[in-house]
């Protein structure tokens, strides 16, 4: 196995070292909806990638799903509500 020959200074060791850089992530901005996005990918705002719709209604679509759940949400919330009020009013 090979060995070093003489002992590495913190100066030659840190010079090395020096060179290990973390790279900025470069980000260009979306040309249909300016929203920053990597680039060569979809943009996750509006779905479009070089100028041409990939990702058609899915976001339509999720926005739909979540505004339908959070109405039944509320409505079981609100009739919880009721029956909790009414339980009180027959005991008093």
């Amino acid at each position: 196995m090979a060995l070093p020959k003489r002992k590495h200074s913190k100066a030659r060791t840190g010079k090395r070292k020096a060179q290990w850089k973390i790279a900025l992530i470069n980000y260009s901005l979306c040309s249909r909806c300016g929203h920053p996005r990597l680039p060569h990918t979809v943009c996750s705002n509006c779905g479009y990638y070089n100028n041409e719709l990939v990702v058609s209604h899915l976001r339509e679509e999720i926005r739909a799903k979540r505004k339908e759940r959070k109405q039944k949400e509320m409505i079981e919330e609100m009739e919880k509500r009721i029956e909790e009020e009414e339980k009180k009013k027959k005991k008093e």
